[in-house]
């Protein structure tokens, strides 16, 4: 094989076929990502509700044997499938009404969408790209951190403009917080643990740009308010 050249090949690979990579290849360290339980769920919804992106971002794979596949790029992706995959139609059919943005499509929409997971509980198939058998294990570590990397940077101010943040949020994407912004969540450090803090009620105070300036003035504006108030404390 030319040094410089990959023949890949794009195939439909049963799930069962499929695993991910727990550091079973030798040479080949077990994928390095992790997901918090919040990421995972708007990953899955993320599924649910746009599937034709397995097709487009397909999970990278090498062959140990001729049906049992390591995944090298899309260990998350996998996982995710594998808990909608554990899933009935009607259990999907309650999860996609609760994704963000399922309520705007239309009735035929909503049918396809439906109808394409029905089919796919039969098949639990995914788009692969299988990258050939004898492929350099540096080859494939490089592959597994180049998939998860993220050269470019978000710009903010054309987020903020020309973007929905309840979308971005629902996709995934971590919005900055602004210095002019006062949690009031964190009024309630003094409380003695985590569950009593989350029985009360959370305020966001936001700050216009035109206003930061008076952003101390404000902070003491709050802080004489609910001075009268035990237990409240404004940072």
């Amino acid at each position: 094989m030319d040094s410089n050249e990959i023949k890949t090949e794009f195939m439909l690979i049963p799930m069962g076929q499929i695993e991910l990579n727990e550091g079973q290849l030798e040479g080949l360290p077990a994928n390095p990502r992790d997901i918090i339980e919040r990421k995972f769920e708007l990953l899955k919804k993320s599924i649910l509700m746009h599937p034709e992106m397995m097709g487009m971002r397909a999970l990278i794979v090498y062959p140990l044997t001729d049906k049992r596949y390591i995944i090298i790029g899309g260990n998350m992706r996998y996982r995710g499938l594998m808990d909608i995959a554990k899933m009935s139609s009607a259990q999907i059919n309650i999860a996609l009404g609760k994704c963000s943005g399922y309520a705007q499509l239309s009735e035929q929409e909503r049918a396809d969408l439906r109808n394409r997971w029905a089919e796919w509980l039969n098949t639990k198939t995914i788009h692969c790209i299988v990258i050939p058998k004898g492929t350099s294990i540096e080859r494939m570590k490089a592959y597994a951190i180049l998939d998860n990397n993220s050269f470019g940077k978000w710009q903010w101010d054309m987020l903020a403009n020309e973007w929905d943040a309840e979308e971005l949020t629902e996709w995934g994407t971590d919005l900055p917080i602004m210095e002019s912004e006062i949690d009031p969540s964190e009024f309630f450090d003094d409380l003695e643990n985590q569950d009593e803090k989350e029985k009360g009620m959370k305020i966001t105070v936001s700050i216009p740009k035109e206003l930061e300036e008076s952003h101390d003035e404000i902070k003491s504006i709050i802080e004489d308010a609910v001075s009268s108030y035990s237990g409240i404390k404004v940072k």
